[in-house]
């Protein structure tokens, strides 16, 4: 029976329904069971997937109350419960609960908080516990770098980064996906990508081969800064290494040239989407009726929504608001006026 009631209480608290599972608790104590410390383990997690930390804190008072030992599993639920509310305060309270009886913290229970730490912004706080971390000579790997890395990354401390990422090379830590990502967001946030190859260099120096996600980073990254030749040698190096672009990185492309006011080229990779079989999506027809407007090709906007319900994709109220707001920036006050009066005619005026 006692079997059966704990399997229905992990069951309830995978749905969650931490509250049933809690139910299910005094049930178990009213048969006279005593649970172990992972059913409580279980509940706790399960209210804080819920969202229900205060009632995850208060069974964990109880379960120490009446006598049960949380080991190093309870604790790390709690604190990374606690973390992901945001309560620092509380997790690392925990954490000096957790030593005060005698539960070591590992590597886990300290990452989750320097994780909440550094994404909150208190770097020196993060940092303290790393130092405290290593002080009790407990290893450190990427997942809490990455944190560390993040964080000094928002706070634009660049020295300290590439200081961390030194540090990671001593230690002979390997790099994952994750960092490089955030190298690459961070160099190209600082106008750093002066060539796109070393970037992509420097991820197979790592061992990372860049995927769709790298190359559309950079991409855009070059597209905001209007460096439209570099951002077409990262598209050309992306086929170059097998890649294969999806809608999303014409996407990118397209906007970069519209612009730019480079129309033609920005058409000749919609050109490109159909040799490769990729329709384009609304987003696409939007950002070409938004860059025809800009330079005042009124005739091919239409041809263009013409062309996109053909396809089965009709115009939405970005694509008119786009029209709008494009006509009236050129002058073309005139033709705005007749856009707005089709729309009221089909109660389009109603969303605007």
């Amino acid at each position: 029976m006692f079997v059966l009631l704990t399997l229905w209480l992990i069951v309830f608290c995978n749905l969650n329904r931490a509250d049933f599972g809690f139910s299910l608790l005094g049930k178990i104590w009213k048969l006279g069971y005593e649970p172990g410390c992972r059913t409580f383990t279980t509940l706790i997690n399960g209210f804080c997937l819920d969202g229900k930390t205060l009632k995850a804190v208060e069974l964990f008072n109880a379960m120490v109350e009446r006598g049960y030992w949380p080991d190093v599993v309870t604790y790390g639920t709690m604190i990374n419960g606690l973390c992901k509310t945001g309560d620092t305060s509380a997790a690392i309270g925990m954490l000096r609960k957790m030593e005060g009886g005698g539960c070591k913290p590992d590597r886990v229970v300290y990452s989750a908080i320097i994780d909440r730490l550094c994404k909150d912004g208190l770097m020196i706080q993060g940092l303290n516990l790393l130092l405290e971390m290593m002080g009790k000579g407990i290893s450190i790997d990427i997942v809490t770098y990455n944190s560390l890395i993040y964080g000094l990354c928002n706070s634009c401390q660049w020295e300290e980064v590439l200081g961390f990422l030194k540090e990671v090379d001593r230690r002979e830590v390997t790099t994952d996906i994750r960092t490089l990502y955030m190298l690459i967001d961070m160099l190209c946030k600082e106008g750093m990508t002066s060539e796109p190859k070393c970037v992509i260099e420097l991820m197979n120096q790592r061992g990372v081969e860049p995927d769709i996600v790298t190359y559309s980073i950079l991409m855009d990254a070059y597209c905001m800064r209007d460096q439209m030749d570099n951002a077409r040698k990262v598209y050309d190096l992306m086929l170059e290494r097998g890649c294969h672009p999806d809608a999303c990185c014409y996407n990118i492309l397209i906007k970069g040239y519209c612009r730019s006011r480079r129309m033609e080229e920005a058409m000749s990779l919609i050109e490109e989407m159909s040799g490769k079989r990729l329709v384009p999506d609304i987003v696409t027809y939007n950002i070409l009726i938004g860059g025809m407007c800009s330079v005042g090709r009124l005739e091919a906007v239409q041809e263009l929504r013409n062309e996109m319900q053909a396809h089965g994709k009709h115009p939405d109220i970005f694509t008119y608001a786009t029209l709008l707001d494009k006509l009236c920036k050129n002058q073309n006050v005139d033709e705005a006026m007749k856009l707005l009066k089709k729309l009221k005619v089909v109660g389009w005026i109603l969303t605007l």
